[in-house]
């Protein structure tokens, strides 16, 4: 009996891909922390574990105490016009202990970091829950090249308590924009960082309360930042890094205003999905997929397999 060859080897490049994307994204590296897994009545988050995808447990000996683990009633969640799909630890779940956020006591620049199991590189997605309230206070995640409670010269995503959100990449250059979020109130901050070769050309940016279940679309309606430069790190790494090791939540300027909860990282081709819990698939993904699928209609229409044996 004929084959069709064109109708086999389309199938196989259309597998190929399927299986491709499927084995990267389980190799995928995802980072997860919501605080409900940890001893909630301790005074510190320093040398506490939890979470998962990481090494180690947060800071190191150098770390001060200025992350404090409460046991806050109630968690700091996403404002329900985001679409927020990732839950957390709640009663019954393996593992939760209670429900905690973080929050920072100190009017100091402070912060306090823990290693990633595995160096991320390339393009990453990074989510966090937070509440700032209104003055002079600044919370959110940092990016540093080692373990280090000094936020203000890293790689950074924060909030401030006027409601700008702000980033910086190389840990100087901050750049802003006003009126992102909501003060005294839940948000969701979703970011992204592409890490160029040897942290050359990086890109830094968030967006503010994006309504993550129109995918695309939900981030350029939401306020955003960006910036482009060298990631360095001023304390350890000030000619540059070219890998993210290590993340934190940091506070500072005024004391018990920033409270953070469900912090998420992911360098998986479906990194946006990850860490946000959108069920709207990664562009490049469908694509591959629905080009896959057309090709293998269009060859079984130009070619179909025989109908009768041809000795």
């Amino acid at each position: 009996m004929k084959c069709n060859f064109r109708f086999f080897v389309a199938t196989g490049l259309w597998l190929i891909v399927v299986l491709t994307t499927f084995a990267t994204t389980s190799n995928a590296a995802i980072i997860r922390d919501d605080f409900n897994d940890i001893n909630g009545a301790s005074a510190s988050l320093k040398g506490q574990g939890g979470g998962s995808g990481w090494s180690g447990n947060w800071g190191d000996a150098n770390a001060t105490n200025a992350f404090i683990v409460q046991t806050y009633g109630a968690e700091v969640t996403a404002p329900p016009s985001t679409h927020f799909g990732i839950p957390q630890l709640q009663s019954g779940d393996p593992g939760f202990t209670g429900t905690n956020s973080v929050y920072s006591n100190t009017a100091t620049q402070r912060g306090i970091t823990r290693q990633l199991a595995a160096p991320m590189t390339g393009e990453i997605w990074f989510s966090y829950l937070i509440q700032e309230s209104a003055g002079s206070g600044i919370g959110g995640m940092y990016f540093p090249s080692a373990h280090s409670f000094l936020p203000n010269n890293k790689p950074r995503a924060q909030v401030t308590g006027s409601g700008a959100l702000q980033v910086s990449i190389d840990g100087t250059n901050v750049v802003s924009t006003g009126s992102a979020i909501n003060l005294n109130a839940n948000n969701l901050i979703v970011g992204r960082i592409l890490v160029g070769p040897g942290g050359a050309g990086s890109t830094l940016e968030a967006w503010a309360n994006p309504d993550v279940a129109l995918g695309p679309a939900g981030l350029a309606s939401a306020p955003h930042v960006i910036t482009v430069g060298q990631m360095a790190d001023g304390e350890f790494a000030p000619a540059g890094f070219g890998a993210i090791n290590y993340a934190g939540a940091l506070g500072w300027n005024q004391a018990n205003t920033t409270y953070m909860d469900q912090i998420s990282l992911s360098d998986g081709p479906q990194g946006f999905q990850d860490v946000t819990g959108s069920s709207v698939p990664e562009p490049c993904g469908a694509i591959m997929s629905f080009l896959g699928l057309i090709g293998v209609t269009f060859f079984a229409r130009r070619g179909r397999l025989p109908t009768r044996s041809d000795d």
